[in-house]
């Protein structure tokens, strides 16, 4: 047969050419079709959007990960539940004509319950427009066009029967686009698409036809007919128990006029529904919102996927909280309202001379004192008691205790005991009374979340990391951590988990999940290392005690080149990470690595576990195969540890505090003597928004090119289309607010935007010690863009000495070689540096600082002496890298790349070019050409793999 594969429309029948029957991307394709889903093609090219399955095929077992376009996704009618909005443009509708709202990916289908995924433009006639963000994680992971930018297509057919798309807009944060009279009536109305931001794994989206966002009108008319006050809704979507859940809804504070509503949930009875929404108009003010779960489980995810939703007018005050908050969750919203001293009154200002009819007296703040939420279901007797319950309840016990307690009384007294508690316990094992008739057990079972026992991490979106909340002996990751970055095939949640309230770092995304590196657990348990072995002790994790972090991980083929770097911190809320030790892999596959220290003072505290393929010790490299991940634990305070530091001397006080508190992040302004941004001393420096965009192309850089020796930036492409550096931060790599200072390890993050799939586009950093006379020296290697569209990226290096140092970002298509002043002229290529003040260190005397050696050497396992090993994994990574394409299409310029036909393999990331290599980057025995596919080839008689590429 010609082509690769055929199916029939609507029908059950799809036909594939040989080995394509294998590849999901052809499967998936086939079968769109027998569900009725047109082709999704990107201008004049038939099959161009790449970023779903109804574009091109590919000869890959495990891939693409990803789903379908926007227009494919409303024909399926997945998200018809409330996550699809319908705009009838030029119609009368609330939200026919303008909409502002945020949107999060079709991945996130279950996370982000009542969220919007998709919107559908509507018009009387011609081709829809259908938007969605398409967020570039768990099934959508692998999309190959436009990741974690907001996809717009038109289509035929009104989404809902077969049809053909086109991708017609890929837009970034900040980014707009406009479709001129979008009706098609002569009327010249357009429709205008604004993203003003992408943040938090959703896209904030506007869209306005005709104006009307932001043209002058008579306001709609308030759900509260009183200014001074605002609607409260509440969104319940219950779990498999849903007579568990109650919350309330009181007054806190004492803002002036505001009445307590004093509200309270309906009973609920159905199951994993969507309940009615509860509103009620509130004086605005300061309210207190409580959730409780009977149970204690909370609402998700064990028996069900509930949440809720509070929204006090349109702001929703408690978004991303979720239903996983155990017994009860208590947020506070709202402002008090200032009064003016002086209200202006209504002409006119004298009184009528005849009072009005109504009303006689003064009205009630409120008709009722309040309504009811809304009528119960079914009318109901006093308290009627859920049939039937699902465990026994949890009453009278609250909850009951697993085992006894040590340390029973023997036997309880009759009476309570001369200093009574208060207020006497309701049981006596639970808890013990404050003032005990005995003295205390070594180990009490009181205030410690029911004592030493080991703690399981949840996601903290306060930290971004997990974190146990609780004292006891251990405290575990689970499988939290599973996975590094977008790596193929292993996402990992909530990435990158490293501290937001310091510097966070960015995981590398190379590699495939259990072929390449990976952190995959992180435990930390009280006890010590004995003759090489972990012994835990079954106590608390205490201040000045013993206890040791376990980390698993996967070591890339022998992992003779990975190592683990492992920190301490003993403050969460501001890391200053101390190094304990850097272990390297034991050998390949799954290992354990086990390191021990003494517990400092501090309750919350934290493990950062840096693992990296090659590279030097660094609480945040920057390789591409590199993964970082922490995780807080609670520690059980010592309360007769001598307090450190002592209050003794006091007089004199020592030099060193009397210097200028630290200065605190700081923002660039514009150097003209320098032609770039610069910020004084601070512990960090941000270009703000003074390096966004590149050259010429509109919207202009501000004072371009922005850099020291006046390097050109290229002038061809389109912002947020093609590449640019929009910002340039530098930050103490460890955190904290300390000034940056000579000897510090810094990280620099450059925030860019990376053509199409981002694997044509590299990044080069530099660093000058001296701003004023800049001799650039390289960080690291030369980094591929992790993706396409807005992208982080981030090197790591120690600040030499100097006062006003700067920092260099070359962002380039395709492999161009910096000139020798290290600037990069092609027609896509950026360069924008950045000027910063750095505080000098006397200690250093000319020489760089350097970290301190660890000071424990508690490791677990044999430490292999692999230099042949390392030697082998360096040149087989080089191979493996020399493998990815670095030359961009011809066919238009920046066109499209010539994706496969009927017997044509797909060029693909990490696939080689070379007709000597073979498919696992070994050397080959024999050529490889069209002639001898599947030959035997290289190391272990792999297979010839040929590409047929432009």
């Amino acid at each position: 047969m010609n082509g690769i594969a055929y199916a029939f429309i609507n029908s059950w029948q799809s036909v594939y050419s040989n080995e394509w029957c294998n590849y999901p991307s052809a499967q998936i394709h086939e079968v769109g079709h027998n569900f009725g889903y047109g082709h999704s093609n990107e201008g004049s090219q038939d099959y161009g959007d790449q970023s779903g399955m109804m574009g091109y095929s590919y000869s890959q077992d495990e891939g693409p990960v990803m789903c379908f376009n926007a227009a494919k996704t409303w024909q399926t009618g997945w998200m018809n539940n409330g996550k699809q909005v319908n705009m009838n443009i030029g119609g009368s509708g609330a939200t026919d004509n303008c909409l502002e709202t945020d949107i999060t990916g079709q991945a996130d289908y279950d996370v982000n319950l009542g969220q919007t995924i998709i919107v559908k433009m509507n018009k009387p006639s011609g081709r829809d427009l259908f938007l969605m963000f398409n967020k570039k994680t768990g099934i959508n992971s692998g999309t190959l066009e436009g990741g974690n930018t907001v996809m717009v297509v038109e289509a035929d057919s009104e989404g809902t029967a077969y049809g053909e798309s086109w991708l017609v807009g890929k837009l970034g944060a900040g980014a707009s686009k406009t479709f001129v009279d979008y009706l098609g009536d002569g009327s010249g109305r357009d429709l205008v698409i604004t993203v003003p931001s992408i943040n938090d794994g959703k896209a904030q989206v506007k869209i306005d036809f005709d104006g009307l966002c932001d043209r002058t009108m008579a306001p709609t008319a308030s759900p509260c007919g009183n200014p001074s006050q605002k609607q409260v809704s509440v969104q319940i979507t219950t779990d498999d128990y849903p007579e568990e859940t109650s919350w309330t809804l009181k007054k806190v504070g004492s803002c002036a006029g505001q009445i307590d509503p004093n509200l309270s949930s309906p009973t609920y009875a159905s199951k994993n529904t969507l309940q009615p929404i509860f509103e009620q108009c509130v004086d605005k003010g300061l309210y207190q919102f409580t959730i409780n779960d009977a149970y204690g489980d909370g609402m998700c995810c064990g028996y069900g996927t509930g949440s809720f939703r509070v929204l006090y007018g349109d702001k929703d005050v408690f978004e991303g909280q979720g239903g996983d908050f155990g017994s009860i969750f208590t947020g506070n919203f709202g402002e008090c309202e200032d009064t003016p001293s002086s209200p202006p009154t209504s002409a006119p200002v004298n009184p009528t001379p005849v009072p009005t009819a109504f009303p006689t007296n003064s009205p009630t703040p409120n008709p009722t004192s309040p309504p009811t939420a809304f009528p119960t279901q079914n009318p109901t007797t006093a308290n009627p008691t859920p049939l039937p319950t699902k465990n026994p309840t949890a009453f009278p016990t609250n909850p009951p205790t697993n085992l006894p307690t040590n340390a029973p009384v023997n036997p309880p007294t009759a009476t309570p005991t001369s200093v009574p508690t208060s207020p006497p316990t309701a049981l006596p094992t639970t808890p013990p009374t404050p003032a005990p008739s005995a003295p205390l057990t070594p180990a009490p079972t009181n205030g410690d979340g029911g004592g030493a026992g080991p703690q399981e991490a949840v996601f903290d979106s306060g930290y971004g990391v997990p974190r146990c909340a609780n004292t006891g002996s251990s405290c575990d990751s689970l499988a939290l951590l599973n996975g590094k970055g977008t790596m193929t095939n292993g996402n990992e949640l909530n990435r990158s988990n490293t501290n937001q309230n310091g510097a966070t770092c960015s995981d590398g995304n190379g590699g495939t999940y259990l072929d390449d590196e990976s952190i995959e657990q992180i435990t930390v348990t009280a006890g010590d290392i004995v003759s090489g072995s972990p012994v835990p002790s079954g106590d608390f994790i205490v201040e000045g005690g013993r206890a040791y972090v376990t980390v698993k991980v996967w070591c890339w083929e022998t992992g003779a080149s990975d190592t683990a770097d492992i920190y301490l911190t003993n403050d969460a809320s501001s890391p200053d990470w101390q190094p304990l030790a850097s272990i390297a892999c034991p050998g390949g596959g799954s290992q354990t690595i086990v390191q021990a220290f003494d517990v400092p003072q501090g309750t919350n505290q934290s493990i950062r576990v840096n693992f990296r393929y090659d590279g030097s010790p660094s609480t945040c490299s920057n390789g591409s195969y590199d993964d970082h991940d922490d995780l807080i634990f609670t520690v059980k305070e010592d309360l007769n540890a001598t307090p450190s530091p002592t209050p003794i001397p006091t007089l004199p006080p020592t030099p060193m505090p009397t210097n200028k508190a630290p200065s605190g992040p700081q923002t660039a302004s514009y150097d003209l003597a320098f032609g770039a941004p610069k910020c004084t001393v601070g512990s960090s420096c941000d270009s703000g928004v003074l390096l966004n965009g590149r050259g010429s192309i509109t919207p202009v850089e501000l004072n371009q090119p922005n850099t020291l020796n006046s390097c050109t930036d290229g002038s061809s492409g389109s912002y947020h289309e093609d590449e640019s550096i929009d910002k340039i931060v530098v930050s103490r790599a460890s955190g904290g607010l300390d000034d940056l200072t000579e000897g510090d390890v810094v990280t620099i993050s450059a925030t860019v935007w990376c053509w199409n799939t981002g694997s044509d586009d590299n990044i080069d950093f530099y660093y000058a010690s001296d701003a004023s006379n800049p001799v650039w020296t390289k960080i690291g290697e030369r980094q591929q863009c992790p993706g396409g569209g807005i992208q982080t990226v981030t090197a790591s290096y120690t600040l030499p000495q100097g006062a006003i140092q700067a920092v260099r970002a070359n962002l380039m298509y395709g492999s161009n070689n910096p000139s020798a002043d290290s600037c990069v002229r092609g027609d896509y290529d950026d360069t924008d540096d950045l000027v910063i003040t750095v505080k000098p260190n006397p200690t250093l005397q000319g020489a760089a600082a350097s970290a301190s050696p660890s000071k424990n050497d508690d490791v677990q396992g044999t430490i292999v002496d692999g230099l042949k090993d390392i030697d082998a994994d360096s040149k087989k990574k080089e191979l493996m890298d020399k493998n990815k394409s670095t030359s961009k299409p011809k066919a238009n310029g920046k066109g499209s790349v010539n994706k496969g036909g009927a017997d044509k393999y797909i060029c693909s990331k990490g696939k080689p070019f070379a007709s000597t290599i073979c498919a696992d980057g070994s050397p080959a025995d024999d050529i490889c050409s069209p002639e001898n596919v599947g030959r035997s080839c290289g190391n272990g008689g792999k297979k010839c793999w040929w590409a047929e590429c432009d």
